[in-house]
């Protein structure tokens, strides 16, 4: 019955730890989804303008000089970062959603031989 309690507290602890991990996930998998569209959105529009105009770049309260093609490419480089690491954050939720089930399950398990007891 002892021997129990404990696993009961270990798998309880593992299953916090992996909640957490899984929300953090989330948010930086939201952050990236975010961060896709707003350069997605900036593409698009700098796609309207011909490729002679004159752009800048924000750099803190500054603007810099860039040629437009440039700035396409940059954009365009950081959505594809922004995609791989949705990816990536994609797979590890997915991993860390089925280990969560997993703690779940066997809390159930030995609260279930806990109370036959």
């Amino acid at each position: 019955m002892e021997q129990k309690q404990k696993e009961l507290v270990t798998l309880q602890n593992n299953l916090l730890e992996a909640s957490r991990q899984y929300q953090q996930v989330v948010t930086i998998m939201h952050l990236n989804e975010r961060e896709k569209k707003k350069g997605q959105i900036a593409l698009e529009e700098l796609n309207a303008f011909p490729e002679s105009s004159k752009s800048y770049k924000a750099v803190g309260r500054a603007f810099m000089l860039e040629p437009l093609p440039k700035l396409k490419e940059k954009l365009s480089r950081q959505i594809q970062k922004c995609e791989k690491e949705i990816s990536k954050q994609k797979n590890k939720s997915q991993f860390l959603e089925k280990k969560v089930k997993g703690y779940e399950n066997q809390m159930a398990v030995i609260i279930g031989t806990l109370r036959k007891q």
